[in-house]
């Protein structure tokens, strides 16, 4: 397809294409400025003009992650309610006129609660850090968290802590001063609001940072308890799977999933977890039978209730050569089963002792393929493989 102001013939963009954005309406001005920001901090792209969001910057420490924002350019570009990427969604200001926005985007930080740099009263804080650009002058605003997946939470432990000193620290704010807000709502679905906040944007142009606080970290821990999740090739032939979670809350266990394609998964393994802990937990495990070339893993963490969630997706590569063929069982009966690296348009024949090639029909898999050898006389064989560029040759004996 073409992209661009020519979308007919040759004449549209002809280029590399890093994100695609598809919204169900037309987007205006206001909401045309926002994206740019977005994706300038994303992607570290300098902007000639409406380069609003500057926390982004090195100097200002690199708030560049899931940027979004609200705004107004007049009163039919107007965008008041805003989410983007992240978990933090800002709405209802108060006052919202002509050339007046707030932004904000995070450190990157990890969502896991930190018993340290808290104010009197909160147990723990979010490790991630918000910071936010005001423009212009705004009132106040509205701002919710969505906690999906993120433990077990009481609506009356959540505190919006507000630096509001701008110094980079938490623990020297306290209620009088604004920089401790209670009062969070619970609006179901795991979403918990700050409504009518004043300390984000009090000061004409603010760039106040933020986080959520916990008044009790057992009951409200603010986890999500994976801290990492990877995967690495020991001795060419395994995948050697690690991650480390910083607290588990209610946790059952863990299954790891495999996939070839990163769409179509199959469970590996299960794996107890560890309940209810604040202590730093490391596991491992060794996929013993991978896929060959490049294949996909994802950790899925299910709790005692019954909910689960997803890690990221991880890749390895297993760097076997086409001649790398592994035949099962030895000798064979019914079913002969080959793995091999994968390759396209992969012909695989057995050939008897005089040279003539049986009417076999193999069916292909992620991990080779599996052979119906029922119908063939009990003797030794030959198993040709061929990609059309390289083969191999494998000795294989079928039995009563």
């Amino acid at each position: 397809f073409n992209l661009g102001g020519n979308t007919g013939g040759t004449g549209g963009f002809v280029g590399d294409v890093t994100e695609v954005i598809i919204f169900t309406t037309k987007i205006n001005t206001a909401q045309r400025l926002i994206i740019q920001n977005y994706l300038a901090a994303k992607y570290g792209i300098a902007l000639a003009a409406n380069d609003l969001y500057t926390m982004d910057n090195g100097a200002n420490g690199n708030f560049d992650h899931d940027v979004a924002g609200i705004g107004r350019v007049n009163s039919t570009n107007v965008q008041s309610d805003s989410r983007g990427t992240g978990i933090v969604r800002i709405l209802n200001p108060t006052v919202l006129d002509d050339g007046d926005y707030y932004f904000w985007g995070h450190d990157n930080g990890v969502l896991v609660a930190q018993a340290t740099d808290v104010p009197t009263g909160v147990e723990g804080r979010y490790t991630r850090i918000w910071r936010g650009q005001e423009v212009g002058v705004l009132a106040d605003l509205d701002i919710e968290f969505d906690l999906t997946g993120q433990g077990p939470v009481t609506a009356g432990d959540l505190r919006l802590l507000i630096d509001m000193d701008n110094d980079g620290n938490f623990g020297d704010e306290t209620v009088a001063g604004g920089g401790v807000v209670s009062s969070a709502t619970d609006q179901g679905g795991n979403v918990y609001r700050f409504a009518d906040v004043t300390g984000l944007v009090s000061a004409a142009s603010s760039t106040r940072r933020f986080t959520l606080g916990t008044t009790n970290i057992i009951q409200t821990p603010l986890p999500i308890t994976l801290l990492s999740f990877n995967a690495f090739v020991e001795n060419n032939n395994n995948v050697r799977l690690q991650w480390i979670t910083a607290q588990e809350v209610n946790n059952d266990f863990f299954t790891v999933e495999r996939s070839a394609n990163g769409i179509d998964w199959e469970t590996v393994v299960t794996l107890p977890g560890s309940g209810t802990t604040l202590e730093t937990r490391e596991y491992k495990w060794l996929d013993e039978k991978p896929f060959w070339g490049q294949s996909y893993y994802r950790l899925k963490q299910t709790d005692f209730d019954g909910t689960s969630t997803y890690s990221k997706i991880v890749s390895v590569k297993v760097s076997k050569t086409f001649q790398d063929v592994i035949v099962y069982p030895v000798p064979a009966k019914d079913e002969l089963f080959v793995e091999f690296a994968r390759s396209e348009n992969v012909v695989l024949k057995i050939i008897d002792q005089l040279g003539r090639e049986s009417q076999v029909k193999p069916t292909f898999g992620p991990r080779g393929a599996s052979i119906d050898t029922s119908e063939l006389t009990p003797g030794v064989y030959i198993l040709h493989l061929t990609n059309g560029r390289e083969h191999a040759y494998k000795k294989i004996i079928i039995e009563d």
